[in-house]
């Protein structure tokens, strides 16, 4: 449920074109334009995303069926996809 409201206010967000950072430091939302995002950029992020996508998986698999030293392992090295 989280994840649905979440995905929500950041596609509504991204269509209005409204950043909220600002709100932050208690000043109103700036506007702000739709990235400009070409072929090339979307080939240069697929290997990451494959890498990410398997170490999310393991991660699940490990947490859900492994073992409880696979478990403490993939939650120990999560810090090292994650960032």
């Amino acid at each position: 449920m989280q994840i649905v409201v979440c995905a929500a206010y950041a596609l509504v967000l991204w269509v209005v074109g409204l950043n909220p950072a600002p709100m932050i430091g208690f000043k109103a939302p700036t506007k702000q334009p739709l990235p400009n995002v070409s072929k090339m950029d979307y080939l240069t992020l697929t290997p990451l995303t494959i890498c990410y996508a398997f170490a999310h998986s393991a991660g699940v698999v490990a947490l859900t069926a492994g073992s409880v030293r696979a478990r403490f392992a993939t939650v120990l090295a999560g810090p090292c996809w994650s960032s």
